[in-house]
């Protein structure tokens, strides 16, 4: 399933045309602002991905990981996406060169990605740390699923890259094949002696963010109702 592009049809420039003899001038260009502006509005899903995962620090007795020592640590977070930014797609099946896609490839680059919360001990990565993907050389995004974040029944696996000064984190990584998806996570704090930590079941769930757009249009059709009353009242 592909984003929708098509502009939300609603009954708010309908009703609009309906009322507009009733307003003054002052009114009638709000109203005129706002015919204008409802096409413009996003159809947009803001889709959160959520993931978990339990993992060991390397060396128990001497070099912490962002300020953490032990096993089955819990670390989680969760990536906000804009899927109005069409993924790059790669169907199962597609061969780039010697190597075979297992899957379907969705990939999002970094304009799509509007929110993240990803930390662990002292440690909190943002989008300015994300590295580019390329499962093979013909093929490159910031961050990959094996489904459409709109699809039926959402991704199970995804697949993202973190790096800055002081940090390595990866997500998803496959120890098989590039084309093939994985469920480990690493990171590596290089501030502290390359200090590392290993985990695997990376879990993710998908959740669906109500749309600001439909706030916006309720908002602007309670006004012009509202306007509407007043000026009625005052007759």
């Amino acid at each position: 399933m592909r984003p929708r592009t098509e502009p939300p049809r609603t009954a708010l420039p309908i009703a609009a045309w309906q009322v507009a003899p009733l307003l003054g001038p002052a009114l009638a260009r709000f109203l005129l602002a706002v015919l204008v502006l409802c096409p413009l509005l996003s159809n947009a899903a803001l889709v959160r991905v959520d993931f978990s995962v339990a993992i060991d620090t390397d060396d128990l007795d001497r070099y912490p990981v962002f300020g953490l020592n032990g096993t089955n640590l819990p670390f989680k977070g969760s990536i906000t996406l804009d899927t109005s930014n069409v993924p790059l797609v790669i169907p199962a099946g597609t061969i780039d060169g010697d190597d075979l896609y297992a899957s379907d490839f969705y990939g999002y680059g970094a304009a799509a990605i509007i929110d993240m919360d990803i930390s662990f001990g002292t440690k909190t990565w943002d989008v300015s740390a994300i590295d580019s993907i390329k499962p093979t050389p013909s093929f490159r995004a910031e961050i990959w699923f094996d489904a459409h974040l709109e699809s039926a029944s959402g991704p199970s696996f995804m697949w993202a890259y973190f790096t800055d000064s002081d940090s390595t984190l990866r997500l998803g990584e496959s120890w098989a094949p590039p084309t093939q998806f994985g469920d480990t996570v690493r990171m590596v704090d290089w501030a502290w002696r390359s200090g590392s930590a290993f985990g695997s079941n990376l879990l993710i769930e998908r959740v669906f963010i109500p749309e600001p757009r439909q706030g916006r249009i309720i908002g602007l059709t309670a006004m012009l109702i509202g306007a509407v009353t007043l000026r009625r009242r005052k007759r």
